[in-house]
């Protein structure tokens, strides 16, 4: 398992690992992605421990791709669309808060389909 700590001055500390097999713990958990998509993908867990919803977003080759809303205080879970992690691929996700102009973002990191990201987003 890899971890990463980013910090942003006033806005939020996000910290991103990468665990192999384990999209099975998603299970019974909120979705982002519509049902019966990207199901062989990876999958995203947003922790946002910030007052503020968060646009959750998946770069790939620097192009961006919305996956959904986090809520305030809360946890969600995002399905990553298999289109996107064909094999092992190089990705980064961006936390754009609500109301707020920076959008900190991970290291880039390596996931495999199966793979689950977890991201928490904390206030500083």
């Amino acid at each position: 398992m890899r971890a990463t700590t980013l910090a942003w001055s006033g806005v939020l500390t996000m910290c991103a690992a990468c665990a192999a097999g384990t999209a099975g713990t998603a299970g019974g958990a909120e979705r982002g992605a519509e049902e019966g998509e990207g199901l062989s993908g990876a999958v995203l867990a947003v922790d946002n421990r910030t007052p503020s919803d968060a646009t959750i977003y998946v770069v790939r080759s620097g192009s961006r791709e919305r996956l959904g809303l986090a809520g305030a205080l809360g946890m969600r879970y995002f399905t990553v669309p298999d289109r996107l992690v064909t094999g092992p691929t190089q990705l980064s996700f961006v936390a754009d808060p609500v109301g707020d102009d920076a959008e900190p973002r991970t290291e880039d990191l390596t996931v495999e389909p199966g793979d689950t990201v977890e991201m928490v987003l904390q206030p500083n």
